[in-house]
């Protein structure tokens, strides 16, 4: 990871050029054709009905876990796509390596994309929370995302599979609700040890509205008795005032992007509100 700091202007970048334009030349990459976005919009990725050769499965390994540094680091922009991919590393067929590719192709497209933190923006955190209800074709769970930003850029993100099957769009939303607000409570215990100051209420961004009454009124227990008790602490941490679920527009979700693959503008005004610059050569 590079690191450039401008104290004058109180800004820090941090990027992965150099790693990821050593990748894309160790996988023979850096020719693809660039693309705008690292997904495929309608494709979906399937179990291989064939057995794999043993060269193909370790090359596909190989790049998939490249790629999982890379977007676990400095590109939450590409988080999804990898973790879809990754799904699927024991037995690979040619779409999932197209798949793939379309990362690669992104990445030609972006390499020197990175995080830039800005002294100047509000210090306190902002959370975004997505689910993607059904998107996974062959069990038929959910994708769950969260977004954390730190005066405006990425501190926290995360695209996975929900371990159960929802049976509605605002259990989906809920369930994925459930592990944001792990993931701030952890943050919150960071910032605190850092002596740095976050806002009394932290605010959730949602756009469920379904989700937001759910945890907002015990009227609706009766017809959630089967969603787990786990994901009722969130009424909890609602009631005594420590979080506000905020409903949001689908336009300016920032978890969105880490849901499913979106098309070329919507997923660039994404990565600018992200405050995901290219690095100055």
């Amino acid at each position: 990871m590079e690191i450039s700091r401008d104290r004058k202007n109180k800004v820090i970048k941090l990027n992965q050029k150099k790693y990821t334009q050593n990748i894309l030349q160790r996988f023979n990459k850096q020719n693809l054709n660039p693309v705008s976005t690292p997904g495929i919009i309608g494709l979906k990725l399937e179990k291989n009905t064939e057995q794999a050769s043993p060269n193909d499965i370790k090359q596909y390994q190989q790049e998939v876990g490249s790629l999982i540094y890379l977007s676990t680091k400095t590109r939450p922009d590409i988080a999804q796509n990898v973790n879809t991919c990754a799904r699927f590393m024991s037995n690979p067929n040619k779409i999932h390596y197209q798949a793939l590719n379309q990362i690669w192709k992104y990445l030609n497209y972006t390499p020197t994309l990175g995080i830039t933190y800005s002294g100047q923006s509000e210090p306190y955190i902002l959370g975004y929370c997505d689910s993607d209800w059904g998107g996974d074709v062959i069990g038929r769970k959910s994708t769950s995302a969260y977004y954390f930003s730190f005066g405006r850029s990425p501190i926290s993100w995360a695209s996975q599979l929900q371990k159960t099957v929802a049976l509605s769009s605002c259990e989906a939303e809920y369930m994925a609700l459930k592990e944001a607000i792990k993931e701030y409570l952890y943050l919150i215990s960071v910032i605190k040890q850092l002596n740095i100051t976050n806002k009394e209420k932290f605010y959730l961004f949602t756009d469920s509205l379904s989700a937001i009454d759910l945890a907002n009124n015990p009227e609706h227990h009766a017809k959630t008795k089967h969603i787990d008790i786990q994901y009722h602490f969130i009424r909890e941490h609602v009631t005594n005032g420590t979080i506000q679920l905020s409903h949001i527009n689908t336009k300016e979700q920032l978890a969105d992007m880490l849901t499913k693959a979106l098309s070329g503008p919507t997923f660039k005004y994404l990565v600018g509100q992200m405050n995901l610059l290219p690095i100055e050569k």
